[in-house]
C-alpha cells in the first residue's frame, strides 16, 4: 500500500540547505548516514549531522495537476513543490525570526497569496495561504466527496495523541496544525463578558489567546510545546497584542490559585488521576465571581481512537469536570452546538460540548 509522498530538494550544498529545513522550519528527520544507506532497511542511524543524508519530516501533503496549457500560457511538463500556511503575514514573522529570507513582498495569485522564501544551496520555495479548498486535512479513510471541513482547535485526527512534552513539542515542530482563528464557541461564550484576566490552558498556536487579548482580556497562556508557543508569540507580535507566554503544563504552572476571571480550556488533552488533580487544578485558578469555560469534541467513537494509538478514558472528559464543579458554583452554559467551520487539522468533528460555570 502507498504509505507516503516523498519529495527531493536537489541543492549545490546540501548541508545549508539540510541546516535551513532542520534551523528554520524545523522539520523532524532520520538520518541515513555519510553515504545515505547506513538506515536503509531501519530506522536510520539517530545523527544530527546536515553533512549526512537526513530525511525530513514535512507535514501533511495534497497533490494537484495542472494543465500545462491554458489560453497563451503554456509551461514544459514538471513537478513542483511549494509550502502553504494558514496566515501568511504570521507565519514569515515567524519564519523570519529564524532566519529565513523572502524575495520581494506578497502578491495576490489567484490561487492564493504567496511569497517566495529563499533555501539555502537551492531554488526559491514558495510559500503561499491557499484561497482555494484544500486536501491536505481530509482523513485518510474518508472519501473526498463525503467529508466536511472543520475548524480544528486540540483533537489529532489521523494524529498519534503526544504525551511527554518533547513529543508535544515534536506535533507542533514541523509547520502550523490549526488555522490561526479562535475556537467559535469560545467566541460565543465570551463575546458578551466584562474582560479581565484571563489563562489560557494548553493554549497550543495560542489563537483564542490573541483573540482574547485583542478584546482587551490581560491573557496568560501556557503549554508544554516550545514550538506551538513561538507560533503564539508571532501571532500575537502580527495582531500587535499581549499575551504572557509560559512554557508549562497544568499541574506545573504555579500560576496563583483564584487569580482569574476566565479559565479556558478547549478540547483539553489532560490525563486522568485517581486523586482528581486536574480538574481541581482548573477549578482552583477561577477568582471569585469568575468562569471555568469548557470546550469538548462530541460523540468521540473510543474503538476508532484506539485504532490510532488513542484511549479518551486516560483523559479527562467534560463530564467529570462537571461532576468536580462545586455545588454552590453557577451553571450558565451546559450545551450541545453545531460547528461550523471550514479549515485546520481537526476535520470531521461536527459538534461540540460546552460547559460554562461561575464561581460565586
Amino acid at each position: 500500500m502507498l504509505t507516503a509522498l516523498h519529495a527531493m530538494i536537489y541543492s549545490d550544498d546540501p548541508a545549508a540547505t539540510r541546516r535551513f529545513l532542520m534551523d528554520v522550519l524545523r522539520w523532524p528527520f532520520v538520518s541515513e548516514g555519510a553515504r545515505g544507506d547506513a538506515g536503509v532497511g531501519g530506522a536510520g542511524t539517530g545523527g544530527t549531522d546536515p553533512a549526512e543524508w537526513l530525511i525530513f519530516r514535512s507535514g501533511p501533503s495534497e497533490l494537484g495537476v495542472h494543465p500545462t496549457r491554458e489560453g497563451d500560457w503554456s509551461a514544459p511538463r514538471h513537478h513542483s513543490l511549494t509550502l502553504t500556511c494558514d496566515d501568511l503575514d504570521a507565519t514569515m514573522a515567524e519564519l523570519a525570526g529564524r532566519g529565513a529570507q523572502f524575495s520581494g513582498e506578497p502578491r495576490e495569485l489567484g490561487f492564493g497569496r504567496a511569497v517566495m522564501m529563499a533555501v539555502p544551496g537551492a531554488d526559491d520555495l514558495m510559500l503561499y495561504q491557499p484561497a482555494h479548498a484544500t486536501a491536505h486535512d481530509l482523513p485518510s479513510d474518508e472519501p473526498a466527496h463525503d467529508h466536511g471541513h472543520t475548524h480544528h482547535d486540540h483533537s489529532h485526527g489521523e494524529r498519534r495523541m503526544p504525551v511527554t512534552d518533547d513529543e508535544w513539542h515534536q506535533h507542533y515542530a514541523a509547520e502550523a496544525i490549526w488555522s490561526g482563528n479562535p475556537n467559535g464557541a469560545l467566541v460565543a461564550e465570551v463575546s458578551s463578558l466584562e474582560p479581565g484576566r484571563a489563562v489560557d490552558v494548553g493554549c497550543g498556536e495560542g489563537a483564542d489567546a490573541v483573540w482574547l487579548a485583542s478584546q482587551g482580556w490581560q491573557v496568560t497562556a501556557f503549554d508544554v510545546a516550545d514550538s506551538a508557543l513561538d507560533r503564539g508569540r508571532a501571532a500575537a507580535e502580527a495582531g500587535a497584542v499581549q499575551v504572557d507566554w509560559v512554557r508549562a503544563g497544568l499541574l506545573s504552572s504555579e500560576l496563583p490559585e483564584g487569580a482569574f476571571d476566565l479559565v479556558s480550556v478547549c478540547y483539553p488533552a489532560l490525563l486522568r488521576t485517581p486523586e482528581g488533580l486536574a480538574e481541581r487544578a482548573l477549578l482552583a485558578l477561577v477568582a471569585p465571581g469568575g468562569r471555568l469555560l469548557v470546550l469538548a469534541h462530541a460523540d468521540v467513537d473510543r474503538e476508532q481512537a484506539l485504532e490510532r494509538g488513542f484511549d479518551p478514558d486516560d483523559y479527562l472528559d467534560l463530564d467529570t469536570i462537571r461532576a468536580a464543579v462545586p455545588t454552590d458554583w453557577v451553571i450558565e452554559t451546559d450545551d450541545r452546538r453545531d460547528r461550523h467551520v471550514t479549515g485546520g487539522a481537526g476535520a470531521g468533528h461536527h459538534t461540540d460540548l460546552v460547559l460554562r460555570v461561575r464561581r460565586p
